[in-house]
């Protein structure tokens, strides 16, 4: 599955988030993607590294409240 390539559509879907903040995380640096090479806005993402970047920007809970007693 971590060769799967998506369009941007779909790989802004898998993130939970629009097209154009997908396209900006490009432009940010943030995220990595596949270029057709040839200068067109065509983007393709790896299911491999839209994994990796929610892992490195999920933010851990505080707070176990499963050990907390009421």
């Amino acid at each position: 599955m971590e060769n799967k390539v998506l369009k941007t559509k779909s790989a802004a879907a898998y993130l939970a988030v629009s097209p154009w903040k997908l396209r900006n995380l490009v432009h940010e640096g943030k995220m990595a993607y596949i270029s057709d090479g040839d200068n067109t806005s065509a983007l393709r993402f790896r299911v491999k590294h839209l994994d990796d970047y929610l892992e490195r920007y999920t933010v851990p809970a505080a707070t176990d409240f499963r050990a907390s007693s009421a």
